[in-house]
């Protein structure tokens, strides 16, 4: 069983209310540059996700997240900057682990993480946990039963165990996971 919210028009009331957010959510709310790549026809949804997480901040919410997604996070900034970078320097082929080698390139990187990990611990309480065996296994024992990945799912486990339900994704995958409360803004969640 789950339930599925529209933050379109969902206000949240109950303050004492816990939240989650998945990466996509923090990478909307926590990182300044998103935007300078994004699908214009996203722009709008992705707004949707900043309100709502804006909404539960002034509301005084607890805002959590796990370090997993705090890991997956910094890798799409990485990945955004590399993007950003191609982007003005379309006559030069780079990939990825040039950049790394470049100390402009590593400095400005480096400025970008800091303020959006700021902003991150800002916002939530960043959950550490250990990703267990069990949970793996169980992780592949029931990957018919699921579409998620081994992190979001070993998240979700953890989440689950501990009564952190409701959960703020844009991720479709998160309804092949029983017991938890999606808040999304994704049309193929909310039509389901």
């Amino acid at each position: 069983l789950k339930m599925i919210k529209d933050i379109h028009s969902y206000m949240p009331m109950n303050n004492k209310t816990i939240y989650c957010l998945d990466t996509n959510a923090l990478y909307w709310y926590c990182y300044p540059r998103y935007g300078m790549n994004v699908n214009p026809n996203r722009v709008s949804e992705i707004e949707v996700y900043y309100n709502f997480v804006d909404r539960l901040v002034q509301n005084g919410n607890t805002i959590v997240t796990s370090i997993y997604n705090v890991s997956e996070f910094l890798n799409i900034i990485e990945k955004h900057e590399y993007e950003i970078y191609q982007k003005l320097n379309s006559e030069i082929k780079y990939n990825i682990k040039d950049l790394r080698n470049m100390k402009t390139e590593r400095a400005n990187l480096k400025r970008q993480m800091t303020v959006s990990i700021n902003n991150v611990y800002a916002t939530c309480k960043v959950l550490e946990f250990a990703m267990e065996r069990i949970t793996i296994d169980n992780f592949v024992g029931k990957l018919h039963e699921h579409k998620c990945d081994v992190f979001d799912y070993v998240i979700l486990d953890y989440y689950k165990k501990n009564k952190n339900l409701n959960i703020v994704t844009d991720d479709a995958d998160f309804m092949s996971i029983d017991g938890i409360n999606i808040f999304t803004a994704n049309p193929q969640i909310l039509h389901k």
